[in-house]
């Protein structure tokens, strides 16, 4: 339970830490998009730790050299020449003489094949010839030895057999030939020999040719057997568990050693302290952090003349459980200072990874133990502080990293690479290039090559340089790497930055079809209906948001899409369409700026009512700035609808805080409001007012019109006379603009002529309504809007002037055109047409249009103003 307990610590730790640090990722905001900063890991060579034990692969055995004084001729007799020759061959060999021995014993050889010295020689030569590499000729003299001893008898002669068949395997194996068929041969010599440190020896060596034929499972049960049958000899156990350690098989060996030490086995030191160290590593693996800790305990009451390892050991199982308060106090007990500076190194490694950035920032040690690795320890250092968000110290450690790694290229490189991520951070745009440039230029095979590529292609485009700098640095970039969607992402939208629409939709086109995963593939189709939206290309637009729409439900940003939705379906002319759209969309997503669009599709429709509706939706969104616009398009409204009232306040409501330009048509409304509610007193003041500020504009020209013609019913002619001065000098100056619209130029003369009639300069009315007919020619379309309203002041001018002729040439047209003339317009004209014909003697011409009028206007005045006529004429 309590090992449970201590992993369950170990991973909600390692999770706490891991949350931390990725909730620093910081990002790039730019004008083309927020990209990731990642602050990532060092990613420094993969350091090799120091090793509580060193496990090699078993190799062959050394040959051994068989010297033993057993072996030691007694001296011959003084005839006996052979003898002599093999004693001095034998005392050579046992003296380092090796020459010299082989030399003898070839005299032997040589010159006594028959004494009892020529088997002996031949052996202790075939030793000697393996022992110096020549292992054919080794070989050779191995079997004739063995050929020879069958025949004859001699002093230890199945010593000798024993050590020759030993030394022929070990050749074999050595020379790599025919390691399947020695096999055999190592389990028959095994059984034909009863010297028992022999067979040790060549139970080493079957387990080396089993284990190069990579046969495992058979050795691990042959040296099981072999345990049993030499319980004295624990080397088969130290074999057994040197494979164990190799294959990674951490449950065996930790069951084994369990085992083992649970029968009170007695090992010799050495290898007892091997097994402890092999055990202890296998716990670690395996969690088991007591029991590995209960092992650091034997190897520390073991190991008391070399206390480091145990506290090397120690090290270990406090950076499984990530104690480092563990780890400070136990390496600060090493004695060996060149093992506490490589462990150092491997703590500050871990230590990192770990996410123990306070442990880093505050462990203090000195100079020496970090003098031959200083810069990766400063840029590990620098790190901690960096994720601690203490970025001006990381920055300037990463500085003295960068200046101290000239022997460490990727200390150097890293420690550049983050100085350069503070300054993206800060924006420090001139630093940043500098040293992107550097980065470019000295690390051309770099992993972060792809990273240089894209953050110095979007300094540039912040820099606003040329973007053909930006996309050739982004076209380095594989897109089937990290940065790749970046990559494309960026090039789109510095193509639409540029305009350059059908690029940039090739561009998110390729993002769209070869990186489906995108995280930027939302935005993407967006800009790519953007760039076909520029391209004109409707239809597609169409289809590309509607599959963006399909594609991401709910959207991260839904106004951008249904703005451009809606803005596409006002180029295709379908307002009804996009009328429905927002409907439906301002239910959800009640934006102001889709607000503001809907009420110019509603506009564009005349749809007030559903102006009055979208407005009312604004309105109840919380208070802001842009309230004053929804007023202003609610009063709009209720003005196009006649519901002055109601309009006046929303008006007032808009005057607090008026949208741009809209302050003077607002003051303009509600002055006009006044008029047409008939409240004379406030229009005429408020008016009045208005002009002592403004008394040249479009509404300043219509205020007095309005006041010109207030002033004609209050019988007031000499200030109506004033204000319709003002408006023709007005206008008089405005019309002389060259650049004036055609048609607002025929409006204005236009008005100028009516407005001479109201002055009653007839004769410059009728000059100015000629020009308004010259004008109307040039605008064949405006045609019906113009020439009856024009004919209709040209017939009064030309009428008051006495030109009857002319009058008549007017009226009667108007008068049988203009179905549009209120009864009282109709009544002037009429009776304007019968004094015309009156005043040219056409007095039948007159009556008719008399007794006409009589059958037209029924009411009595008119009726008999009419008659008295009538009678006038006969």
């Amino acid at each position: 339970m309590f090992k449970i307990l201590i992993i369950l610590i170990i991973i909600v730790y390692q999770m706490v830490c891991t949350v931390f640090s990725q909730g620093l990722e910081r990002t790039f905001k730019s004008r083309s998009g927020n990209f990731p900063i990642q602050i990532s890991g060092l990613d420094l060579p993969e350091l090799k730790e120091v090793p509580l034990i060193r496990v090699s692969p078993l190799t062959l055995p050394r040959l051994p050299e068989w010297k033993s004084t057993r072996f030691l001729p007694e001296d011959p007799s003084w005839l006996d020449r052979g003898g002599k020759l093999f004693k001095k061959g034998i005392a050579s060999y046992y003296t380092e003489r090796p020459t010299e021995a082989l030399q003898h014993f070839r005299q032997v050889q040589e010159s006594y094949p028959e004494t009892p010295w020529y088997a002996p020689s031949l052996f202790w030569s075939g030793q000697l010839l393996a022992l110096d590499g020549k292992l054919d000729a080794a070989l050779e003299r191995l079997k004739t030895f063995e050929t020879e001893a069958s025949a004859v008898k001699f002093p230890f002669r199945k010593d000798f057999l024993d050590r020759s068949r030993f030394t022929r395997i070990w050749i074999e194996l050595k020379q790599k030939k025919t390691i399947e068929s020695v096999i055999p041969q190592l389990e028959q010599t095994m059984g034909a020999t009863q010297e028992r440190g022999i067979q040790l020896k060549l139970l080493e060596l079957q387990v080396y040719a089993l284990l190069e034929k990579k046969r495992t499972s058979e050795v691990k049960i042959l040296l099981k057997q072999v345990e049993k049958r030499y319980p004295e000899n624990r080397l088969p156990t130290l074999w057994l568990a040197q494979i164990h350690y190799r294959e990674a098989e951490w449950n065996s060996l930790v069951k084994m050693l369990t085992d083992s030490l649970k029968a009170q086995e007695v090992f010799p030191a050495f290898i007892y302290e091997n097994l402890l160290l092999m055990g202890i590593h296998a716990a670690i693996e395996l969690e088991q952090l007591n029991l590995a800790r209960t092992w650091v305990g034997q190897l520390t009451d073991l190991s008391r003349s070399n206390s480091d390892l145990p506290i090397l050991a120690r090290i270990r199982v406090h950076q499984r459980l990530q104690d480092y308060s563990g780890i400070q106090e136990s390496w600060e007990k090493m004695k060996d200072d060149l093992l506490r500076s490589l462990v150092l190194r491997e703590i500050y490694r871990h230590a990192g990874k770990d996410f123990q950035y306070e442990f880093l920032i505050s462990f203090e040690f000195d100079e020496q133990f970090w003098r031959d690795w200083k810069s990766e320890g400063q840029l590990i250092r620098a790190h901690a502080l960096r994720m601690q968000d203490r970025r001006d110290e990381a920055y300037k450690l990463y500085q003295i990293s960068h200046a101290l790694a000239d022997r460490f290229p990727v200390v150097r490189e890293r420690a550049l690479y983050h100085r350069v991520l503070i300054e993206l951070e800060v924006q420090d745009f001139e630093r940043a290039e500098q040293h992107l440039e550097q980065l470019l230029a000295s690390y051309p095979e770099s992993s972060y090559r792809a990273e240089y590529h894209f953050w110095y292609a979007l300094v540039l485009h912040e820099k606003k340089q040329d973007p053909i700098r930006s996309l050739m640095a982004l076209r380095q970039i594989d897109e089937s790497l990290e940065r790749g969607d970046d990559s494309i992402f960026l090039q789109g939208r510095i193509h639409l930055e540029q305009s350059n629409w059908s690029q940039a939709s090739r561009v998110f086109r390729r993002l769209k079809s070869n990186l489906p995963e995108s995280p930027y593939l939302e935005q993407s189709l967006l800009f790519l209906a953007e760039a076909l939206y520029q391209q004109k290309n409707h239809v597609e637009t169409q289809a590309v948001l509607s599959e963006l729409r399909e594609k991401f439900n709910p959207l991260q940003d839904s106004v951008p899409v249904i703005n451009l939705q809606v803005r596409n379906l006002m180029a295709m002319g379908e307002l009804k369409k996009a009328d429905e759209l927002l409907r439906k969309d301002l239910r959800h997503q009640p934006d102001f700026s889709l607000i503001q669009l809907h009420l110019r599709i509603l506009e564009k429709l005349g749809d007030q009512q559903g102006i009055l509706e979208t407005s009312r939706l604004g309105l109840n969104l919380a208070a802001t700035k842009d309230q004053a616009y929804l007023h202003l398009q609610r009063a709009n409204a209720l003005y196009q609808t006649e519901n002055l009232a109601k309009a006046y306040v929303h008006y007032e409501q808009a005057l607090f805080s008026p949208p741009a330009g809209q302050f003077p048509f607002i003051r303009f409304r509600l002055i006009k409001i006044h008029y047409l509610l008939n409240e004379f007193e406030a229009f005429e003041a408020r008016g009045n007012a208005y002009l002592k500020e403004d008394d040249q504009s479009e509404y300043a020209n219509e205020l007095l019109l309005m006041l010109g013609n207030y002033s004609f019913r209050k019988n007031r002619p000499e200030q109506a006379k004033h204000y319709l001065e003002k408006l023709v000098a007005n206008q008089r100056l405005a019309v002389r603009n060259p650049e004036l619209d055609p048609l607002q130029r025929l409006e204005l003369v236009t008005r100028i002529g009516e407005e001479y009639n109201l002055l009653e300069d007839y004769q410059s009315a009728e000059q100015w309504l000629n020009q308004a007919l010259r004008l109307m020619e040039d605008i064949p379309d405006q045609k019906q809007n113009y020439h009856l309203r024009i004919l209709r002041e040209k017939g009064l001018a030309a009428f008051e002037q006495g030109k009857y002729r002319r009058a008549l040439s007017s009226d009667l047209k108007v008068n049988y055109l203009d179905k549009n003339l209120s009864s009282k317009q109709k009544y002037k004209l009429s009776l304007r047409i019968a004094q015309s014909y009156q005043k040219l003697k056409r007095i039948r011409e007159a009556k008719t249009i008399f007794q006409k009028m009589l059958k037209d206007f029924k009411d009595e005045t008119r009726q008999q103003e009419i008659k008295r006529r009538l009678k006038l004429l006969e």
